[in-house]
């Protein structure tokens, strides 16, 4: 899931070489932007201002980079080595050219407008989740945790939110005038949707249908 996070890890491992045709306009502006939108993330895990008016780029950025590098790698642009080189030749260039500027930040600032506008076309922002979806999703996600690693402490912090979710979520049920019986129905869809399409989609799919820092963000209000 936060695959992003370890991006330049990652691409490190793949040597640099000639590439074998040049990328076309379309193509080179969307590794670039890979480059970017990476840079930018890393910047927001890091702590470092100047992004708080972004909203947070790991989660979507990860899926645009595999789309990019799938792409390339489809269109025969690029083999899959060679196009993670790709990407991690931009980051290297892309930051060269802002420490040389003087003004990184500036240069990324300028950088991010176009790309960001890309990123919300290719990989749209996630629609915000009501309590039940939340509460369902922190469920689905503990009881994935704990089939497949056990009771982790992850598992133990995904039943202490999902239990805090489940519960406001039945408060503002109930204020819409829904029964303790209408409640378990409705969350049980909202699990039934979420692992109709998790198994759909081989595993991701509540990963793209939840936006889980916002679940996070409402069991902590």
């Amino acid at each position: 899931m936060y695959r992003w996070i370890a991006l330049m890890i990652m691409l490190a491992s793949f040597p640099l070489r000639a590439a074998p045709n040049p990328l076309s306009t379309s193509q080179r502006d969307h590794v670039q932007c890979v480059a970017v939108l990476a840079i930018i993330a890393n910047e927001q895990q890091r702590g470092i201002g100047g992004w708080e008016d972004i909203p947070p780029l790991a989660i979507r950025g990860a899926k645009f980079s595999d789309r990019v590098i799938q792409g390339l790698v489809k269109d025969k642009s690029r083999k899959q080595d060679a196009a993670r080189a790709e990407v991690l030749a931009q980051v290297a260039a892309l930051q060269s050219e802002a420490i040389a500027s003087g003004n990184a930040s500036a240069v990324l600032r300028a950088r991010s407008v176009p790309c960001i506008a890309m990123l919300d076309v290719e990989v749209p922002p996630p629609q915000p989740p009501t309590l039940p979806q939340c509460a369902a999703a922190l469920a689905v996600a503990y009881d994935d945790e704990v089939a497949h690693q056990g009771l982790t402490k992850s598992a133990r912090t995904l039943s202490i939110f999902a239990a805090l979710l489940d519960g406001r979520a039945r408060e503002a049920l109930k204020a819409e005038g829904k029964t303790d019986a209408e409640s378990d129905i409705i969350i049980g869809l909202e699990k039934e949707k979420l692992m109709a399409e998790f198994k759909a989609s081989e595993g991701k799919g509540t990963q793209d249908r939840i936006d889980f820092p916002a679940c996070f963000a409402m069991a902590r209000l």
